[in-house]
């Protein structure tokens, strides 16, 4: 098992007077009433994200370069965060976020066998037309 380090950014956020913080390469956002209670919360978002990963046997992105991050968010503070990973072998694609490929084009697949143009158009007519379709 290995150990995977994203940068995160935290900012304090005066209208809830609390702590916000945003992982920008794997889009998670969470909060704290302190920085320590984000931070812990930071850690858990990130093992849960890496978790998932594993489950769905898809490589994690990769982190972003520290210094890359402080540049790019001058107005908050950037802190590594890490978690526990177990490298497994991707089934299909590379990385977490090209799922969303295999999702609409699985949709498509599915559309163009379900109907055909001789079929009604509207979405509630194609919802009807599956529930008759399973019936």
């Amino acid at each position: 098992m290995e150990e995977l380090v994203y940068p995160a950014v935290f900012y304090f956020d005066e209208e809830y007077n609390d702590y916000a913080v945003e992982f920008c390469d794997v889009c998670i956002y969470t909060e704290g009433d302190t920085m320590q209670d984000a931070f812990k919360n930071a850690q858990k978002y990130l093992r849960a994200y890496l978790k998932c990963c594993k489950e769905l046997s898809v490589k994690p992105t990769t982190p972003t370069d520290f210094d890359k991050v402080k540049a790019t968010h001058k107005n908050g503070k950037v802190l590594l965060v890490s978690a526990p990973y177990e490298n497994v072998q991707a089934k299909k694609k590379d990385t977490f976020s090209s799922l969303n490929d295999d999702i609409v084009e699985d949709i498509d697949k599915l559309d163009s066998t379900v109907f055909d143009e001789s079929q009604p158009a509207s979405l509630d007519d194609r919802l009807n037309a599956i529930k008759k379709r399973d019936d």
